[in-house]
């Protein structure tokens, strides 16, 4: 062939014979316009001129009253629902065990409750709430409750299941 397979691999050579089709047929067509013209002169599509912008003045203004917001108005106005913190946003937490624990949400550490206490807390009810013993090692188990935003109260409780088994829980209300 004659041309080397290097260059025909290559994005320039596929870029020139774009380029040399493309003039080919623009060639073409205007050749075409030229000769297939309906009268003598007459081109088929109307050619643009641009003209001199002309200096026009600035439109006159009227200064109008500044309207006020509120009251009533003739059609509805979009209602705009802002997240911010409320009632339903606290959280209370009930110890009723003889242990203390460490509180996460969202594994962030939010403190330790003491044994039979009462915490009032005020954070976003989704992700996850854990406690885990305190004053124990780091691979002490962990109760996890997942948080949605029915949820009220949760209790940390103890279970009894025999004369030597102790079982945690916690629950939401």
């Amino acid at each position: 062939m004659w041309v080397k397979d290097s260059l025909r691999k290559s994005g320039a050579f596929w870029a020139v014979l774009c380029n040399v089709v493309f003039w080919y047929y623009s060639c073409i067509l205007l050749f075409n316009t030229l000769v297939f013209a309906k009268g003598p002169g007459a081109l088929p599509m109307k050619l643009q001129t641009i003209l001199d912008p002309v200096e026009a003045s600035p439109p006159e203004t009227q200064t109008q009253p500044l309207r006020r917001s509120g009251g009533w108005t003739p059609f509805a106005l979009p209602r705009i629902g802002l997240h911010l913190h409320s009632d339903g946003e606290q959280l209370l937490l009930a110890n009723r065990t003889t242990i203390s624990w460490v509180i996460y949400h969202k594994f962030h550490q939010l403190g330790v409750i003491d044994a039979d206490e009462t915490l009032l807390l005020s954070l976003p009810k989704y992700g996850s709430l854990s406690v885990r013993p305190h004053g124990t090692s780091d691979n002490a188990g962990f109760l996890v409750l997942p948080l949605h935003h029915t949820i009220q109260q949760v209790v940390i409780y103890r279970h009894a299941m025999g004369a030597n088994i102790e079982i945690y829980d916690m629950k939401g209300m």
